[in-house]
């Protein structure tokens, strides 16, 4: 009997590989992943940018974040927090602009906080704040 590997399964092991710093198999497992006609999560997708952004690979790290919200899946508050830590300790800025607005989308208000606050305190690293 042979098992396959599912989402998480493969999710825990790009992210692995990431922290070994293993990229090159990460993203392997990642491409594995999608020829089995799998369909990466959010996690999935996060694993991979934090493995990016930890080597200073910002540039990857961006174009598979916008993959990720051309696929329709919105960054979770784990995923701004990677991007925000990493690019920050690299000090190369993420330039994906449309980001804001998904934050904004998702965001929950509490009493005294607009979105656009909570937009500009959360990411105000990973791109500019709206006009």
């Amino acid at each position: 009997m042979e098992i396959e590997p599912d989402v998480t399964c493969y999710t825990v092991l790009i992210d692995g590989q990431c922290k070994t710093e293993y990229l090159d198999k990460a993203r392997g497992l990642f491409d594995e992943m999608l020829a089995k006609g799998l369909t990466p999560d959010v996690y999935a997708y996060t694993a991979l940018i934090n493995g990016y952004c930890s080597q200073g690979e910002i540039a990857k790290a961006e174009d598979l974040l916008q993959e990720m919200t051309d696929k329709g899946m919105k960054p979770d508050v784990l995923t701004f927090s990677v991007l925000h830590q990493r690019t920050l300790r690299h000090q190369k800025p993420i330039h994906i602009y449309d980001l804001q607005w998904l934050y904004v989308d998702e965001c929950h208000l509490t009493e005294g906080t607009s979105c656009q606050q909570k937009v500009i305190i959360s990411c105000s690293c990973i791109y500019p704040c709206p006009s």
